[in-house]
């Protein structure tokens, strides 16, 4: 099926995208309150990805400093095949409409979550580096793991 990809600047839609995810991504104690202010439509470049009709899901690059930006997908669950196919195509995005100032991107993902790891691997991701214990979940510390890409 074919993936497309276009900004979006519906909060509600990329909201109801990340609340399902809420539990699995963030440390242990962390409240849904956490999402006030966290879709800045205007400031982050936020993109749909959907297969055919379907939104597989949204996907926030928001500037880390002046030369990297930060990715953070959120492929909804039923469409967790398509996740290959999306990372790719949205960084596809990123690569012609974000400023050209940018020359990487970076991702920071729970060491607890391999499959997260494996995701932004096969995107063109390398690991550089961990937080120590930079990470609580399920009542227990991990390492926070950092990977980059080039954004081109």
């Amino acid at each position: 099926m074919d993936i497309s990809v276009e900004r979006i600047f519906d909060k509600e839609t990329i909201t109801k995208c990340i609340i399902p995810l809420f539990d699995d991504i963030v440390e242990d104690g962390t409240g849904i309150n956490a999402l006030d202010g966290y879709v800045d439509v205007l400031k982050d470049l936020w993109v749909s990805i959907h297969a055919g009709v379907e939104l597989v899901g949204v996907v926030q690059f928001k500037p880390y400093n002046r030369t990297m930006l930060e990715i953070h997908p959120f492929i909804q669950k039923p469409f967790r095949k398509y996740s290959e196919k999306a990372g790719k195509a949205s960084l596809k995005y990123a690569s012609t409409h974000a400023p050209k100032m940018y020359n990487s991107i970076i991702t920071n993902i729970p060491a607890s979550k391999r499959y997260a790891s494996l995701f932004a691997r096969k995107i063109g991701f390398k690991e550089i580096g961990r937080y120590k214990d930079g990470f609580f979940k399920d009542e227990a510390h991990c390492d926070m793991v950092l990977f980059q890409r080039g954004i081109f």
